[in-house]
């Protein structure tokens, strides 16, 4: 997987707000080795939605850093809580239960595959108006049924089965952070949502973008498309010996009026 860089960072920018699976997916199948292969998105599409945050937090940590920085809202008292953790401390290694089958009205047996982060992005894609067209076509999607296959057997007698068949089809690692209110030491325990987090963070980062390229193009004098094709790792290097080079000169400017 090759480094994060400006160019790939604006891309997300572009997509995220309306699709942020469909880029996150689009971005790391970019990053992957093989990224001008169809066959690197669609191994990427095919991901189980634990082994897709797995990819995830391992790309983070690779990009951002092993250390995460977070905050929550304590439900108590309402005050937020900052979280610090590593990626590394985290239990991703959690084994996904077998699927069972489920019986329908006919005493047909059907059983539902691992919903994919491929399935995600389709359900993006169409946007279904309501939470029953949502299950529906993520049914239809976990069985290989055809379309309409999903709200009529939402309409049968086993519908709360399949509800829970898909609940269990869409496990992901299901990472739980525990912490204490600093305010009130009341116990907080939350849901770390990784695509959610990893994507948002991402985006603050492109919407600082504009302001580290006008910081080094100052500096250095090289063009904007020279800087976004920094990898991100070079371009924080250049940053802070930016902001060192102008924390000295501040410093010998102190000292020069003192004397």
């Amino acid at each position: 997987m090759r480094e994060l860089t400006g160019v790939d960072e604006l891309m997300l920018a572009d997509g995220a707000k309306v699709n942020p699976i469909a880029s996150m997916i689009s971005l790391l199948s970019r990053l992957s080795s093989d990224h001008e292969s169809d066959a690197s998105l669609a191994a990427i599409e095919a991901l189980t939605l634990d082994e897709w945050e797995r990819k995830l937090l391992y790309f983070r940590q690779q990009a951002l850093g092993d250390v995460i920085t977070a905050e929550c809202q304590c439900n108590k008292c309402g005050e937020g809580v900052s979280l610090v953790f590593r990626i590394s401390d985290l239990p991703v290694d959690t084994t996904i239960e077998s699927l069972q089958p489920v019986v329908l009205n006919n005493n047909e047996s059907v059983t539902l595959r691992p919903l994919r982060i491929g399935d995600l992005k389709k359900l993006e894609a169409e946007n279904p108006p309501d939470k029953t067209s949502r299950l529906a076509l993520l049914m239809e999607l976990a069985t290989g049924k055809p379309e309409g296959w999903g709200t009529e057997m939402l309409r049968g007698e086993n519908n709360q089965q399949l509800i829970n068949a898909l609940d269990a089809a869409a496990k992901d690692l299901d990472l739980q952070l525990g912490t204490n209110c600093t305010a009130c030491d009341a116990d907080i325990q939350t849901h770390f949502d990784v695509t959610d987090f990893v994507t948002v963070e991402l985006l603050r980062n492109a919407e600082q973008m504009l302001d580290h390229v006008h910081t080094i193009a100052q500096s250095y004098h090289w063009s904007e498309a020279e800087i976004l094709t920094l990898g991100i790792s070079r371009r924080t290097a250049y940053l802070l010996r930016i902001d060192a080079s102008t924390a000295i000169k501040g410093v010998s400017r102190s000292i020069g009026k003192e004397t």
